[in-house]
């Protein structure tokens, strides 16, 4: 059995049965039973789409404690309980699969696990590097002058500048 906890420390199950797997994939449009892992996957990939997944799953549970899916949602909002809430969705497709198919699709997952942290650790070395942060500097100062050099332009350009305008003892009447 699949569970994770809340930011309020409520534990939650997630199983996978053909109903709820249903409802599942008609909201998310999602094939989250897929054996070969890709649907939770997906699902998975954006914490939102985990939480609505989730809400599906603990659906009738949170009914049955009186709580609603805005509350459910609230509940959610923590990075650690959204990655237990990944976890759980694994387990429970784990534990769904077919015996004779388990090893290749905990095979996927591992894989997976292993691409997401090399991608993460490559992503950390390239936004941390010196000469990546001067090239964001350097990029950057550039879009600005370049944004600054159209506004003068434009400035220059128009028809009217504050120059043209009347003298304000001219342009307002007295009363």
């Amino acid at each position: 059995m699949a569970t994770f906890k809340d930011r309020n420390g409520k534990d939650w199950v997630i199983e996978f049965d053909g109903p709820t797997i249903e409802r599942v994939q008609q909201a998310l449009n999602i094939d989250i039973a897929s054996e070969d892992g890709t649907g939770v996957i997906e699902a998975c990939a954006n914490g939102v789409v985990i939480v609505r997944a989730c809400w599906l799953f603990c659906e009738e549970q949170a009914r049955t404690a009186n709580i609603t899916a805005e509350q459910f949602g609230k509940a959610m909002a923590k990075g650690e309980v959204i990655e237990g809430a990944e976890t759980a969705l694994r387990a429970a497709l784990t534990d769904f699969t077919r015996p004779s198919r388990r090893d290749a699709l905990t095979a996927v997952l591992q894989s997976q696990d292993r691409v997401d942290a090399a991608t993460r650790k490559e992503a950390i070395l390239q936004v941390t590097d010196p000469a990546t942060e001067q090239a964001i500097r350097d990029a950057m100062r550039a879009k600005m002058t370049d944004t600054l050099q159209a506004i003068v332009t434009r400035i220059k350009a128009s028809p009217s500048s504050a120059s043209d305008l009347p003298d304000t003892s001219v342009a307002i009447p007295e009363a």
